[in-house]
């Protein structure tokens, strides 16, 4: 008893849905990593935003701990000059 064996391409090597399969998985793979780069494109916007925001947030806060520096610097640049003039008087006063 022999076995017959063939080698073309019609012995069942390549099913007739190859191109259709193949097209498929090269869809399903573009669909795949699309959907997965505007997540991360979503992502990122949803980052830069918050950074945006954050960074608002922060020079809203320098500005406001500025204006406090420069208003304690006048408070006390009135103080020293008080001081200094009722310095001048004691001493004018024990001359």
């Amino acid at each position: 008893m022999s076995t017959k064996t063939t080698t073309t391409p019609d012995a069942g090597l390549f099913p007739k849905t190859l191109g259709e399969d193949y097209l498929k998985l090269m869809k399903f793979s573009f669909e795949t990593a699309f959907e997965n780069a505007v997540k991360i494109q979503d992502l990122n916007v949803k980052i830069w935003k918050n950074l945006y925001d954050t960074g608002k947030e922060a020079q809203s806060e320098a500005y406001k701990m500025v204006d406090g520096f420069i208003e304690n610097a006048k408070k006390g640049r009135v103080e020293y000059k008080k001081a200094v003039e009722d310095g001048f008087k004691k001493v004018e006063e024990m001359l």
